[in-house]
């Protein structure tokens, strides 16, 4: 039986897709929508979770983690170069990076071992 992707997105632009097609491989994947071809991105030792296009398209966020625990996210482009853009500490763990449309700014989902208790009295 073959593994269904665990993500995909398409590029702002329309013309590729970006895939995650296993959870235990290092890499991504990039589909031309134009004419269907693909090659891939090792990833290695970045293990993806998620990925969202950056707003010129020329580029990815990929969510992952470090051997140590920690969260990154990767900037990988199709050519094959990526890099570390951001880390963040072992009790957080970060989802997705969603760009503004002029790719000035970027909205962030970290979930963080913080939590808050309210109390409500005579209410």
């Amino acid at each position: 039986m073959k593994e269904e992707p665990w993500g995909w997105n398409l590029s702002p632009d329309g013309s590729h897709l970006a895939l995650i097609l296993s959870l235990h491989e290092r890499k991504v994947t990039f589909m031309s929508v134009e004419d269907k071809s693909t090659h891939e991105v090792e990833l290695d030792p970045w293990p993806p979770r998620s990925l969202d296009w950056a707003a010129d398209s020329k580029s990815v966020f990929v969510a992952s983690q470090s051997a140590n625990g920690a969260p990154v996210i990767l900037g990988v482009e199709p050519s094959g170069n990526h890099r570390v853009l951001l880390e963040g500490d072992s009790a957080t763990q970060y989802w997705w990076v969603v760009p503004s449309p002029d790719g000035r700014y970027g909205a962030l989902e970290a979930v963080t071992g913080e939590n808050n208790v309210w109390m409500i009295e005579n209410f």
